[in-house]
């Protein structure tokens, strides 16, 4: 599977999850922190938002567990203003050391999330209206795999 193929088995989004995530921590340089990374952004902010994401994700599948119907992507915010959202979570005063623990912990629950959920919720688009045409799995690998390529990507940009 290439890298930025969207994963289709369980295997396939543990596998993305874990090695895009490793490759992410692989640049963390706490000497980087505060350096801008991508739009005004600081590396603890870009970390902050990635973190988010990974939250959201698990919190919308554990809302949709439980029977309920998750605000995607926030209470406040619509898809179109994601922008306005992340910007609002990368300004926060965060310590370094806080946004990458809570990346840690929050791509811990992204891979717990995961194992729990049965193949058929998991890869069959429609169990979740929420979820779009690629499904759970295509939304979890957006909301995580794909967001720590590219925060490598901008890490690296500024590191080199």
């Amino acid at each position: 599977m290439a890298s930025s193929s969207i994963p289709r088995t369980r295997e396939q989004l543990i596998d993305a999850v874990t090695r895009d995530y490793s490759r992410l921590v692989e640049v963390l340089d706490p000497s980087l922190a505060n350096r801008v990374c991508v739009e005004d952004w600081s590396v603890k902010g870009l970390l902050s938002v990635r973190a988010w994401w990974s939250e959201a994700v698990v919190s919308w599948v554990r809302t949709a567990q439980a029977g309920g119907d998750p605000v995607l992507p926030a209470p406040g915010y619509k898809w179109n203003e994601t922008p306005r959202l992340n910007v609002a979570i990368a300004k926060r005063r965060v310590s370094y050391r806080a946004a990458v623990d809570r990346l840690d912990a929050a791509c811990r629950d992204v891979l717990q999330v995961v194992d729990e959920l049965d193949d058929h919720t998991l890869t069959t688009p429609g169990v979740y209206r929420w979820a779009g045409k690629n499904g759970v799995c295509g939304i979890i690998n957006l909301n995580t795999a794909r967001q720590y390529r590219t925060a490598r990507s901008f890490i690296q940009q500024i590191a080199d």
